[in-house]
């Protein structure tokens, strides 16, 4: 090798060894100029945590406010003191006090600012005041405008000269009016302890009890099964409903409100207590409404009243049997051209009457397959004495059904008059529609099965 070549050799392996060298002590400069200076990002604009903050007080540029303070044992609870007395939300209040405490500085815009009305913050947007039990026991954050990308805001806190930028996420967090931090609950009762709904809707009127064994019923009278999903969703939504707006914070007999002749009326019953629902007449959003249990006038959105605007019959159960086909034990037929009686023994089904004979476990099951789709397509008006005009002084069908490890029953009876078919379940007093092509289906399922 020649020395010219292995001289350029040399060269090469020095540049790359001070390359390196220098590369690596230059990521070294960076992580200690890291270390010695902290990102502003990092920066938390109030060493507090939520537990330490005892009041809260939020003014808007138009000089608006509203004072927070703990209230309760061991001041767990937060009110709204000011400008008057008015339960808070208690999450939504928590989550303010974490979206500020846990703020932090996104840029340092300007570290002394010569005129802080080019930021907004003379005067500012909102400020927020908070008194604490410990260090710092006063803070002050002021809050301004936009940034020109918007995607911040920018922001100053008393007794630092800075200005600087907060993420949207934490603006859209604490630019908070009253309503926002109020309870707007429209109900306040325990919703899972409702035992009584009683509703009148224009001039129709229904009633929703729910029995000792925890079942809903519709009561008429008499008191008729209702389909559990309908009424549980009912009181689902009870729990969810709440105010859109405020209109007075005091009741009015004002006649621009409807509560006169109400349209809707909604009594709710706990153990405990009730409370009435008092729906008026329509607002430019929504329905005026009030509570018997609350101070304000609110309106409620649309879905919130036209849930209630229904009929009794809407809530009655169409199915007219709640067994599942697995728990099946005994079957018991009467039919116009005689009686029946089946049962399961170790999974084998078996005909025990008129005549002892294995049965066809398949036929078994799409005979209960047809039984259990008998439901109701209406409810006709009708009385308990009145049961002669629907035939079931002689019901033409009798589907007696044994189910469950307490051998449960239920009973159906079907009949035909004036060329319809109706069904009725022994533990309902009155009748439904059923539609002639269901009971077809159950005869000839049953024709397979005998």
């Amino acid at each position: 090798m020649s020395r010219r070549y292995l001289n350029t050799l040399i060269a090469i392996a020095i540049l790359v060894i001070l390359w390196f060298s220098f590369n690596g002590w230059n990521k070294h400069k960076n992580r200690v100029e890291e270390k010695e200076t902290p990102s502003t990002a990092a920066q938390k604009i109030l060493t507090l945590s939520p537990d330490h903050v005892q009041t809260l007080t939020v003014t808007s540029r138009d000089g608006k406010s509203f004072t927070l303070d703990r209230k309760g044992p061991k001041g767990k609870t937060w009110a709204i003191v000011s400008p008057r007395a008015i339960d808070a939300d208690q999450g939504k209040v928590f989550s303010f006090l974490e979206s500020l405490t846990g703020a932090t500085v996104a840029e340092v815009i300007a570290p002394h600012p010569a005129d802080l009305k080019n930021f907004g913050l003379d005067p500012p947007d909102e400020t927020i005041q908070v008194s604490a039990s410990s260090t710092p026991r006063q803070f002050t954050l002021l809050l301004g405008d936009d940034t020109p990308t918007g995607t911040g805001i920018y922001a100053q806190v008393s007794g630092d000269p800075r200005v600087f930028t907060l993420s949207t996420d934490t603006k859209t967090a604490l630019e908070k009016a009253l309503f926002d931090l109020r309870d707007t609950r429209a109900v306040t009762l325990d919703t899972s302890q409702i035992n009584r709904i009683d509703v009148r809707s224009g001039k129709q009127s229904y009633t929703l009890v729910k029995n000792p064994e925890g079942v809903w019923e519709v009561s008429l009278p008499p008191d008729v099964r209702a389909d559990h999903f309908s009424v549980e969703g009912l009181v689902d939504s009870l729990q969810s409903m709440t105010m859109q707006s405020i209109v007075s914070e005091e009741k009015k007999d004002d006649p621009k409100y409807g509560f006169g002749a109400p349209p809707v009326t909604i009594k709710l019953t706990t153990p405990e207590g009730s409370q009435e629902l008092v729906v008026g007449k329509k607002a430019s959003q929504g329905y005026y409404a009030m509570n018997s249990a609350l101070s304000p006038i609110f309106t409620l959105d649309q879905d919130s009243v036209s849930q209630f605007q229904k009929t009794a019959s809407d809530f009655r159960d169409k199915n007219l049997f709640s067994w599942d086909m697995f728990d099946v034990k005994r079957l018991d037929v009467k039919t116009p051209k005689g009686d029946w009686a089946f049962e399961q023994t170790k999974n084998q089904w078996k005909e025990t009457a008129p005549a002892a004979k294995p049965a066809s476990s398949d036929n078994v099951s799409a005979f209960l397959s047809a039984l259990r789709g008998l439901e109701a397509s209406s409810f006709p008006p009708a009385k308990p004495d009145d049961m002669s005009k629907f035939g079931f002084n002689s019901p033409a069908y009798t589907f007696k059904v044994t189910f469950g490890a307490k051998d449960q029953t239920e009973t159906v009876e079907v009949a035909q008059e004036d060329n319809k078919t109706y069904a009725r379940r022994g533990a309902d007093p009155l009748p439904s529609e059923v539609a002639a092509s269901s009971l077809k289906a159950v005869d000839d399922a049953f024709n397979k099965l005998k």
